[in-house]
């Protein structure tokens, strides 16, 4: 430590206004970067206090390490805006799995999906699709749009239980992810 302190000294003292400078910078960027990652440390506290998994209505889910989802026994929700501590394939993502049917949303899955496109090409919306999306046992009936301009993703699905109704949007690597976290519920 003392030649450390010797060698400073032994500077010029342009030299140490400059390190003293740029230490300072350093500093401030840090503060600036870490005040902007409030989404990446509500998630660690999140995970540390319940895991990794989250139940809906008996249905276990993986929860993305980056993922802080609100605390409701019957509903896993999510809306997450990466910060600067995220990998940079991180985009917004928001998704919710509802283990409840909404007094609105009578009618069986395919009847509440086609109202649901209904609604969507009426507002403008087209190039939709209908496909079918398993969870564990049980068959849910969907619809996708894509957002080329934006690169969004977004889709609705509905079932009959123990997961009444999935909302999904976000960029393809969300999809991804989200995708491969309905694949290992259980």
């Amino acid at each position: 430590m003392g030649k450390v302190r010797d060698w400073y000294r032994s500077q010029p003292r342009w030299i140490r206004r400059v390190n003293v400078l740029a230490a300072v910078v350093a500093l401030l960027s840090l503060a600036i970067t870490l005040s902007k990652s409030g989404p990446e440390f509500r998630a660690i506290v999140w995970h540390r206090r319940h895991g990794d998994r989250i139940t809906v209505n008996g249905v276990s889910f993986p929860v993305y390490k980056w993922y802080c989802p609100e605390n409701r026994a019957d509903q896993f929700s999510v809306s997450d805006a990466p910060g600067p501590l995220r990998p940079t394939d991180d985009r917004f993502t928001a998704f919710s799995i509802k283990g409840w049917r909404d007094a609105r949303n009578q009618g069986t899955p395919q009847e509440l999906t086609q109202k649901e496109i209904g609604s969507y090409e009426k507002a403008g919306y087209h190039g939709t699709r209908i496909f079918e999306l398993k969870i564990r046992d049980q068959s849910l009936y969907c619809w996708e749009q894509t957002d080329d301009r934006f690169s969004i993703i977004s889709f609705s699905c509905y079932g009959d239980g123990p997961i009444y109704h999935l909302y999904f949007v976000g960029n393809e690597e969300a999809r991804d992810r989200f995708n491969q976290m309905l694949a290992d519920a259980h």
